[in-house]
């Protein structure tokens, strides 16, 4: 499976974009509003959003996040972890971030670099709205292609 988040609006605080799923055929099946932290030049923890590339995916069943998904959704086996960053030569899991997860979310606040996931967006007020709803559409899908092969995630940005 092959996942694309396409950045389309930055703001002092966030950035706001879409997740697809890119088919086979090159075209895009839209999944979710985005919403990330701000770009920045040098790292701040919890407060700069990832850089775009090319990514794996990974599930990763331990952890305080993945205790409290576990007990709030039935479903859940393991947090939707971007896990190795491809450098043009190789995968590399010591990309300068870690735990870097797919989960719900509204506000900036939320993040902590993560990209959060929605189903309704308010640009005005960068945010993303029905993040709840939106987990439960992806996670299935994508949890299921990382058990039974690859996800990769692509990250461009256009803002």
């Amino acid at each position: 499976m092959n996942l694309e988040i396409l950045r389309y609006k930055s703001g002092s605080n966030a950035t706001l974009g879409s997740l697809f799923v890119r088919n086979a055929d090159g075209g895009r099946e839209w999944l979710a509003y985005t919403l990330e932290d701000e770009h920045r030049d040098k790292k701040v923890k919890h407060e700069t959003r990832i850089p775009a590339g090319h990514y794996r995916m990974a599930i990763r069943d331990d952890g305080g996040m993945n205790t409290g998904y576990s007990k709030r959704y039935d479903f859940h086996r393991g947090m939707l972890w971007i896990r190795e960053k491809f450098n043009g030569v190789e995968w590399r899991s010591d990309w300068g971030f870690t735990y870097v997860y797919l989960h719900i979310g509204n506000t900036e606040a939320d993040t902590s670099g993560c990209p959060l996931v929605g189903l309704s967006q308010n640009g005005t007020a960068m945010t993303v709205g029905r993040s709840r709803d939106a987990y439960k559409k992806i996670y299935p899908v994508v949890a299921d292609s990382i058990e039974n092969g690859s996800v990769y995630l692509d990250i461009t940005d256009y803002a």
